[in-house]
């Protein structure tokens, strides 16, 4: 790969928050140190009036950008999809935009992702806006055993601790700020729309992975994301949530992976179900139920189809 490829970085507005958000974000990439990029903007439905604020700095941004507007809200993963569609770029950056950035942010991932053949995906260590010395993110771990089976590393542990300053091969970058080459995407694919939201990245990543392609975690690129530090799920999130997490797992793991993902999903629901219970929180019960047998009978549909794809 050239040593200065065209990177398209792909950010999808949130129709439920300001467009200041998304105009802090660019403002953000207008001061890196790399120069070869285009900027996607996605718009899923927003307000007009926030359109409208976006559109004033739009006219005025200096950066070779696109901006789309979507007629109605197709979720994180078809959103940026649609991005992904018009994209240039030899390497694709998929970024919230309730983020900002280091000046070397896109330099330092470019740098080491290009750098080997089978570094596939990588992704920035990502801070607390408002905590920048903790982390948010510093690296993912999948497994059948954990009850929301994807988690983040270093999650508000202190961002100069040694072990979350290190180059390395982590389980999944998070969508939040994930680069991806395109030969990737024309092996594995688009986001699976399906997800909506919620470990979309998580299937990208792990299908990635059954490929051979290596994720990695680069501390050296740092994104600051606009999230509180204790930030508890709606009812809807809560719903997405419980859901995908079954379908993810019925998609991709194993036969015995799947086996003990349930053991440890059952048994993490019925604390789940003791302590909503214990606190009168019925419509967080009907939600969590609604949200499991969702996930089951979508996932079980989906790896019915990949065994009949098989066989």
């Amino acid at each position: 790969m050239d040593k200065n490829p065209l990177i398209s970085i792909i950010i999808l507005t949130n129709p439920f928050r300001p467009a200041q958000l998304t105009i802090d974000c660019l403002k953000s990439l207008e001061k890196q140190d790399y120069e070869n990029f285009e900027v996607i903007i996605v718009d899923n439905a927003s307000p007009e009036e926030e359109i409208e604020k976006l559109g004033i700095f739009l006219n005025n941004f200096k950066l070779n950008h696109l901006f789309i507007k979507n007629s109605k809200n197709w979720g994180y993963a078809e959103g940026n999809n649609i991005g992904i569609r018009k994209s240039k770029g030899d390497i694709i950056c998929v970024l919230n935009n309730d983020t900002e950035c280091e000046s070397n942010f896109i330099s330092e991932c470019v740098k080491v992702l290009i750098s080997k053949r089978d570094y596939g995906i990588c992704c920035p260590k990502i801070v607390y806006y408002d905590h920048p010395n903790l982390i948010w993110y510093g690296g993912g771990k999948i497994s059948p055993f954990l009850l929301l089976t994807a988690i983040h590393k270093g999650i508000r542990r202190k961002s100069n601790e040694t072990k979350y300053n290190i180059l390395k091969e982590t389980d999944y970058a998070c969508g939040t700020s994930i680069f991806i080459k395109r030969e990737v995407i024309n092996t594995i694919g688009l986001l699976d729309k399906t997800f909506f939201m919620y470990y979309e990245e998580t299937d990208w990543n792990y299908r990635a992975k059954k490929k051979k392609y290596k994720v990695i975690y680069v501390p050296s690129a740092k994104v600051y994301h606009k999230i509180p530090i204790h930030n508890p799920l709606g009812d809807f999130q809560y719903f997405v949530h419980c859901r995908n997490r079954f379908l993810f797992a019925l998609k991709n793991f194993s036969f015995i992976q799947i086996f003990f993902f349930l053991l440890t999903q059952l048994f993490w629901t019925l604390i789940e179900l003791f302590t909503n219970f214990y606190h009168h929180n019925l419509n967080r019960l009907k939600v969590l139920s609604l949200g499991i047998r969702k996930g089951l009978k979508l996932g079980f549909k989906i790896r019915k189809k990949q065994l009949k794809h098989v066989y």
